[in-house]
C-alpha cells in the first residue's frame, strides 16, 4: 500500500478509502459515514499525525467504539509493552538532552558574538576619541602658531616704530641750533679783564656762560648758527688752548 512514487505509507483515511471501498463504491454504510465526518474535519495544513488522530476520534463516534485502542491497519492496536515504553521514554530523553545541547551552543555562540559586537563597538568609540583628541591637539597648535605669529607681528612693529621715533629723535637733535657769536673770547672777559685759568670745566662754564649771554661788547656782531657737532667741536678746541698757552 506504499506510495509508488515515493515510498511512503498511507495515512489512516486513505488507508480506510482503499480497503473500504470496491470498485469506487462503499462497501456500508458505516464506512462512508467515517470517511465523510474526518474529511469534513480535516485542514489542508494538518500532519499525517493529526489527520490521523482526527481519524481515530471520528472512527469511535460513528462506530460506537468505547476502547482506548486505536485503529491501525492490522485493526485494533495493541498497548505498547513497558520495554517498547522505555524505549521510547529513552529516545525521547536522548533527544531532547540532544536539543539541550544544541540550545546551549547556540546561546553560548550568540554570547560570544554580543561580547565580539560589544569589543567592536568601544574600540571604534575608543579611536573616534583618539581620533578627536588628535584634531584637538593640532588645532590647538595651529593656535598657538598663530598667536606666536601675530605677537611676533606686533613686536616687529612695535620695533620698527621705535627705530622710526629714535631715528627722529636724532635727527631733530642734531638738526637743533644755536645762535652763537662769531668772535668769542678766548681768555678774557669782555670788559678786557683776563679770566683766571681754573681749569677744564671753568672753561667749559664759562664758554656757556658766553654763548648765551645777550649783553655783549660789541653790537654790531652777526649771530651765527652752528650745530651741535660743531658745539661739541668748539668745546674741546677751547678747552684745549689754555694748556697750549700756559706751556
Amino acid at each position: 500500500m506504499r506510495d509508488q512514487e515515493t515510498g511512503e505509507e498511507p495515512d489512516d483515511i486513505e488507508l480506510w478509502l482503499s480497503t473500504h471501498t470496491r470498485n469506487g463504491k462503499w462497501t456500508n454504510t458505516a464506512s462512508q459515514d467515517v470517511y465523510v465526518s474526518t474529511t469534513l474535519l480535516e485542514g489542508s495544513n494538518l500532519t499525517c499525525e493529526e489527520k490521523n488522530g482526527i481519524f481515530q476520534k471520528t472512527y469511535k463516534e460513528v462506530i460506537g467504539c468505547k476502547t482506548t485502542r486505536i485503529y491501525d491497519h492490522g485493526g485494533l492496536a495493541k498497548y505498547p509493552t513497558r520495554a517498547q515504553l522505555m524505549v521510547a521514554q529513552m529516545e525521547h530523553s536522548r533527544v531532547s538532552a540532544v536539543d539541550q545541547q544544541k540550545r546551549i551552543e547556540l546561546e553560548a555562540e550568540v554570547q560570544k558574538l554580543k561580547e565580539q559586537v560589544a569589543r567592536d563597538v568601544a574600540e571604534r568609540e575608543r579611536f573616534a576619541e583618539e581620533i578627536t583628541i588628535e584634531i584637538e591637539e593640532r588645532e590647538q597648535i595651529k593656535r598657538e602658531e598663530f598667536r606666536a605669529q601675530l605677537w611676533e607681528e606686533i613686536r616687529a612693529e612695535l620695533r620698527e616704530e621705535m627705530h622710526s621715533m629714535l631715528v627722529a629723535g636724532q635727527q631733530a637733535k642734531s638738526s637743533c641750533i644755536f645762535p652763537i657769536q662769531s668772535n668769542l673770547p678766548s681768555n678774557t672777559e669782555n670788559d678786557g679783564t683776563p679770566v683766571p685759568h681754573m681749569g677744564k670745566k671753568n672753561n667749559k662754564n664759562q664758554l656757556v656762560r658766553n654763548l648765551f649771554n645777550t649783553k655783549t661788547s660789541n653790537s654790531n656782531v652777526t649771530p651765527t648758527c652752528i650745530s651741535a657737532e660743531q658745539l661739541r667741536k668748539s668745546v674741546r678746541t677751547r678747552s684745549r688752548q689754555p694748556c697750549l698757552r700756559n706751556n
